[in-house]
Order: structure tokens, then C-alpha cells, then sequence
């Protein structure tokens, strides 16, 4: 279990991940990427197929 200023610095570095993204494939790309998900497509495929770069790029800081 995270302590809470753990969870806090999660929350936060989601929310940076989230808005660049959103800034950089826009809101389509997410809602397609959130609907694969949803339908179960693992996410490393889910987001290579709909942000068009490996998810190893995002979690390395490569963006």
C-alpha cells in the first residue's frame, strides 16, 4: 500500500502523463485507447496501436 504522499506524487505524475498525451494524440486517440482497454486489449498494445509509440517510451520518460 502507498503512504499517502506516495499516492499524492502517483496522482500527479498521472495527471502530467495524462495532459501530455492529451496535448500530443488528442482526445480521440485517448477515448480509442480507454475503449481497447475496456474491451481487454492489453495496454502495451492498446497504447502502441492507438498513441503510435511504445508504452516503454512514456515509462522512460521519452515522450
Amino acid at each position: 500500500m502507498l503512504s499517502e504522499s506516495d499516492a499524492a506524487l502517483a496522482y500527479a505524475t498521472s495527471e502530467v502523463a495524462v495532459r501530455r498525451l492529451l496535448g500530443e494524440v488528442g482526445g480521440i486517440a485517448m477515448a480509442n485507447l480507454l475503449r481497447d482497454l475496456g474491451q481487454g486489449v492489453p495496454l502495451d498494445q492498446a497504447f502502441e496501436h492507438r498513441i503510435y509509440r511504445s508504452l516503454e517510451t512514456l515509462l522512460g520518460g521519452g515522450f
